[in-house]
């Protein structure tokens, strides 16, 4: 989805505008756009063999996004994600976390913070406010940064 790779190149772009994290962890990364934009040494999608898009990609138009996991799993039930603590410079939880049963939420959470060295960025969509369903109106992107 090129409105992704758009949204999170101006998420990056503004959030850490001197850093390129050499290795990203990507939980639920769909189509890889975090891939495409920071372009990490070493990058890890951790998903279902294909996100909903390109199942439905597949079956409609008989191709698929290049983009796979590279830890395939449900993330509903998986007790752990088998890579080592502190290992990543950064982990995405962008537009995930709400797919999630709640206690998969929390253990997903808990594993990225055990996974991350350095920063997690967590996107969430929140279209109820007004100025989210303005700019849906509009065409705008919903998705912005929160510095905590």
């Amino acid at each position: 989805m090129k409105w992704r790779e758009e949204v999170f190149a101006e998420v990056f772009k503004n959030f850490f505008p001197k850093w390129n994290p050499e290795k990203v962890l990507d939980i639920g990364g769909g189509q890889s756009e975090v891939k495409k934009v920071l372009k990490p040494k070493k990058y890890v999608n951790v998903n279902m063999r294909y996100y909903s898009g390109e199942a439905w990609e597949l079956e409609n138009t008989g191709k698929r996004d290049e983009a796979t996991a590279d830890i395939e799993c449900d993330l509903n039930n998986i007790k752990k994600i088998p890579l080592s603590s502190k290992s990543f410079d950064l982990v995405v939880l962008s537009q995930i976390l709400e797919h999630l049963y709640f206690d998969a939420q929390w253990r997903i959470s808990k594993e990225a913070k055990r996974i991350s060295k350095k920063y997690i960025v967590v996107g969430l969509p929140n279209e109820l406010v007004y100025y989210n369903r303005l700019r849906i109106f509009l065409g705008a992107p919903t998705i912005g940064v929160s510095e905590f």
